[in-house]
């Protein structure tokens, strides 16, 4: 499988992390996970944000997924990945906006970024974990991608195993 630079990850996410400029942060996670995801064997980007204005506005990236043995065969063609206010942690509300955005598009699967986390208030995280519960009883996974994890890659192996990893915890939401 291809190699991921773990510096440039680490550059972009010093960029998201430290820019004051919510466009220019916005621009480096969009081409963060667009550099990340169109390197795992049968991915292309069919669709990204086209205005490139990214104050207080989502990131939608919509990939083809082709379904090869060495990428996300376990997966269906189309996949979302968004980010909603991408550097608040997640909670209800987020997942919320994200649920629709699936059910909008008749998609079964996405991955939401979260760059700095979840909530930390246990009534909060509750409600996050009925939500994505109540989502896998409507045949919608989703599977929440933080900055944290986003740290560890430096291989496309390593990025299918954690979205392997992330789906069966969805097993025990």
């Amino acid at each position: 499988m291809p190699t991921i630079s773990h510096t440039r990850i680490l550059q972009f996410l010093s960029v998201i992390r430290k820019s004051r400029s919510r466009n220019e942060q916005g621009f480096a996670l969009e081409e963060l996970l667009c550099s990340l995801f169109k390197k795992i064997p049968g991915l292309s980007i069919t669709k990204r944000n086209e205005d490139r204005e990214f104050d207080d506005k989502d990131i939608d990236i919509i990939i083809w997924n082709d379904q090869k043995l060495n990428g996300f065969y376990f997966l269906p063609n189309i996949l979302s990945i968004g980010a909603h206010r991408w550097l608040e942690q997640i909670d209800s509300e987020h997942i919320n906006w994200f649920i629709n955005r699936l059910i909008e598009r008749g998609l079964s699967f996405g991955i939401l970024v979260a760059m700095n986390g979840l909530v930390e208030d246990d009534e909060e995280r509750a409600l996050v974990r009925q939500q994505i519960s109540s989502a896998l009883n409507d045949e919608r996974q989703i599977v929440i991608l933080k900055g944290k994890d986003l740290e560890k890659i430096s291989s496309t192996e390593q990025l299918v195993t954690l979205v392997k990893e992330k789906l069966c915890e969805l097993a025990v939401v």
